[in-house]
């Protein structure tokens, strides 16, 4: 964040091309995780390997399930065995691996499509883990009671560790958690700026100009919240699941700097996941000593992608999997969030 949270970039206007939509918090500043419990970070972590920053983040329902945008699970399914879920890390700096609650099933809603062409609509999923976050029921942070009727007075911020400059090269996550202030865009707004792929199931934002960016969410923000507070004092309600937002993170020439999946649209949806009632998208098993990714439409597995002590034949999966755990340990060298390039909507 520069006060950027992550989001996916798309335009939609006369004068922008898609290709200037991503998903990525600039113009911001230092936050206190204490003022945001339910603010939590998606991670990659095998038995050999592991990120040093996180690709997304994500908010806590309760202790076994948390809320994060479904583009960041659906672009690459081989990481989905190995993703864990820490909670209320100030500084990234301080993440401890081997610590932390894996996730063992994916849920995202049917209308999901992972297409900047369609701005991703119903981009949200929900992660159930493997043991308790420790965290207690935050349920009640989420916004079930407020379907839009946001006011001047009212505001708004997002919360993330997101890339901070959209120039930086490599592209770094801010290692210290970031806060950012929107101003609430009324839809009719943001159809006119974004096109009539925006739907009544997103709420778009802009940002304070500084003279040289806008607030505004940017890479490795995604599927993390923003918080709204009635006429900027009281609880901090979770209205939204950053998505996307445009490939210059605050752009001062566009109308809208960020937009963000409606949480209150999803109420049922997210009570029937976290009641039982819905069959999970993905789940993981372990089998022959490998985590497997699990899809219940088929009858077999997506990718086994840990190779197991007994030794064996060599799969291409297994080649593939080294050649990723490669990548990774090259991205650490070069201090990069490997997660983010592989977990972009834009891809």
């Amino acid at each position: 964040m520069r006060k950027a949270v992550m989001v996916s970039l798309l335009s939609f206007s006369a004068a922008a091309h898609t290709s200037d939509i991503s998903t990525y918090i600039v113009n911001g500043s230092d936050a206190n995780v204490g003022d945001f419990p339910s603010f939590a970070s998606l991670f990659y972590e095998d038995d050999r390997q592991y990120s040093t920053r996180s690709f997304c983040g994500a908010t806590i329902i309760n202790d076994y399930y948390v809320l994060t945008a479904a583009h960041c699970v659906a672009a690459d399914s081989s990481q989905l065995p190995h993703i864990t879920v820490a909670a209320s890390l100030q500084n990234e700096n301080n993440y401890a691996p081997l610590t932390y609650p894996r996730v063992i099933e994916y849920y995202i809603p049917n209308g999901f499509e992972n297409e900047r062409d369609i701005l991703w609509p119903d981009d949200i999923a929900i992660l159930k883990l493997d043991r308790s976050i420790g965290s207690g029921d935050l349920y009640s942070s989420l916004n079930f009671s407020k379907n839009r009727g946001f006011t001047v007075a009212d505001r708004f911020v997002a919360v993330g560790h997101g890339k901070n400059d959209y120039l930086e090269v490599p592209a770094a996550n801010s290692p210290n958690l970031q806060e950012v202030e929107l101003t609430y865009i009324d839809n009719a707004t943001c159809i006119a700026a974004l096109g009539t792929n925006i739907s009544d199931k997103q709420i778009c934002f802009d940002g304070v100009d500084d003279g040289a960016d806008k607030g505004s969410i940017c890479s490795g923000d995604s599927g993390g919240p923003v918080y709204y507070q009635e006429n900027g004092t009281g609880p901090r309600i979770q209205v939204g699941v950053a998505s996307f937002g445009f490939e210059r993170c605050g752009d001062i020439t566009k109308a809208v700097t960020s937009v963000f999946t409606d949480v209150y649209d999803y109420k049922s949806w997210i009570d029937n996941v976290i009641t039982g009632n819905v069959s999970p998208t993905y789940y993981i098993q372990v089998q022959n000593g490998q985590r497997v990714l699990v899809d219940p439409s088929s009858p077999t597995a997506i990718s086994p992608t840990s190779s197991d002590s007994s030794g064996g034949n060599v799969s291409v999966i297994s080649l593939l999997g080294l050649l990723f755990i490669s990548l990774m340990r090259h991205c650490r060298r070069v201090h990069m969030s490997c997660s983010s390039n592989y977990l972009r909507s834009q891809n």
